[in-house]
């Protein structure tokens, strides 16, 4: 496709060896997108070839963020210009993509602008993050716990729990960090979804989801 292969000289370009300028990994991720959204077979063959060389570690994030797009394996959804991707692996009886949705529908909607897909996965034990911000790309990732089933009713409680992470990872957005995970960062992110999620749940509601993070937090869960 002519279209990739002129994307894929631009990318050549960069010297992916040495740390790049705030405003290089932009236009880098920027561009990374745009060839694997046209050609996702050139996409991973190009960047399996610069991950196999060592590389900064701002840089390998990118690299590492743009590879694990597969559109393949995903279902669709959208809200407004959000593209919300559910991977196919999840049991659609949680309605992750609905939920995430009517979420979203809470937060002031200036604080979404400029965020593009969110991607929904199924929670795996050798990951050991609830939640992720990409930024430049503004891509936020939801791992979906599934310790209980979709028809429980006590799915409620895990969703509380999504909700948190995913107010958490807009909070980042909001606040415009970068890669890391910094604690200064973290509190920023935190401050955020306290404020966006008790303004709309009980207070019952509020200290079991207080209970649940943290007995995820004894397996090593955490959002970034």
């Amino acid at each position: 496709m002519l279209a990739s292969s002129l994307i894929e000289g631009e990318l050549r370009r960069f010297d992916l060896k040495t740390p790049l300028r705030k405003e290089s990994e932009q236009l880098l991720a920027g561009l990374l997108a745009l060839q694997r959204d046209l050609d996702e077979a050139s996409s991973n063959k190009f960047i399996d070839c610069k991950l196999s060389h060592e590389c900064p570690p701002v840089t390998a994030a990118i690299l590492r963020s743009v590879r694990n797009i597969s559109g393949r394996l995903y279902r669709k959804a959208a809200y407004g210009s959000i593209s919300i991707w559910e991977h196919t692996g999840l049991d659609q009886g949680y309605e992750a993509s609905k939920c995430v949705c009517a979420w979203l529908a809470e937060l002031p909607q200036e604080d979404l602008s400029g965020i593009s897909r969110i991607y929904i996965l199924r929670a795996e034990f050798d990951k050991d993050w609830l939640g992720q911000y990409m930024p430049i790309l503004g891509v936020v990732t939801i791992s979906w716990t599934t310790i209980i089933g979709p028809a429980s009713r006590l799915t409620r409680l895990t969703n509380s729990l999504h909700r948190n992470v995913l107010f958490h990872e807009v909070g980042h957005h909001v606040h415009e960090h970068w890669f890391g995970q910094d604690p200064e960062q973290e509190a920023d992110a935190n401050q955020y979804a306290k404020q966006a999620v008790y303004a709309r749940t009980p207070l019952l509601a509020r200290c079991a989801l207080s209970v649940l993070g943290s007995v995820l937090r004894l397996f090593g869960r955490h959002t970034v």
